[in-house]
């Protein structure tokens, strides 16, 4: 019996019979500001040197339309993600919101297609020619979490440095509260910005999406406030920041992470 040949196609515009590229799962041009970045494997859990990169994309997507989302997540690393946030500071974020979730969902969708994650692969590729062109996106929350300095204290209680939030992370969160299994929510870190993304397998009344996010609200580790697709601009108060500590990072399970050392 004769099996099946099928062609690889564009894991964006789902074209086949193309010439592929490699596509930086972070923005190359991100990635540039950073020194001495390792890559963690979580099929192997191994930290390596080097910039990841999927082989799924034509060339089209890659340069042209990715391209351009790249550009906007490398402009607000400027003006934003590349000051930290001291404690005890607010912080002001401006943002173009259809913007900023195509590029967090393509670094979350490229992330994803490198790992063995075949449910999160299938719910991020829904999304895939938004990406691309931009339009409406449904079944999605984007909230920010603002990520303060801390001290560093020994068990003495001796004041020894300064801990910094100097990490670039993508991960699934390990959110185990009320209604999880309705809904995949994914972190995505600029060292003070950290975002998730919350999305629902299906569609959702109105009623669970607030009984879920109130879960999200008093859960372990704190998940900022909801960004409003309608506006441009948000404070966070100091109250809603948080500081880095040692244990923040391990309490989220990982997909694929880039962190400074």
């Amino acid at each position: 019996m004769w099996g099946i040949l099928t062609m690889k196609r564009c894991a964006y515009c789902n074209v086949s019979g193309v010439k592929f590229t490699k596509e930086h799962i972070w923005p190359n041009n991100l990635i540039d500001k950073f020194e001495d970045l390792l890559t963690y494997n979580p099929r192997n859990e191994n930290f390596y040197k080097g910039d990841p990169v999927v082989k799924d994309v034509c060339g089209p997507c890659n340069n042209t339309y990715l391209s351009k989302v790249d550009a906007y997540l490398a402009g607000l690393f400027d003006s934003h993600f590349a000051n930290y946030v001291e404690a005890g500071q607010s912080a002001e974020f401006s943002y173009d919101y259809n913007a900023l979730l195509r590029g967090l969902l393509k670094i979350s969708y490229n992330s994803v297609r490198s790992t063995a994650n075949e449910k999160q692969k299938n719910l991020l590729a829904k999304y895939a020619k938004q990406i691309l062109y931009g339009g409406v996106f449904m079944s999605i929350m984007v909230r920010l979490q603002i990520v303060t300095t801390s001290k560093a204290i020994t068990f003495l209680g001796h004041e020894i440095g300064e801990l910094m939030p100097d990490v670039l992370r993508c991960a699934v969160v390990a959110y185990d509260g009320r209604l999880s299994n309705r809904f995949c929510v994914r972190l995505v870190g600029f060292r003070s910005y950290w975002f998730y993304l919350i999305i629902s397998y299906k569609n959702e009344p109105r009623h669970i999406w607030g009984e879920f996010a109130e879960g999200l609200e008093n859960w372990v580790t704190p998940m900022g406030v909801a960004l409003d697709s309608t506006k441009s601009k948000i404070s966070i108060p100091v109250d809603k920041t948080t500081w880095i500590t040692p244990t923040l990072l391990g309490k989220l399970a990982g997909d694929l992470e880039e962190l400074k050392l």
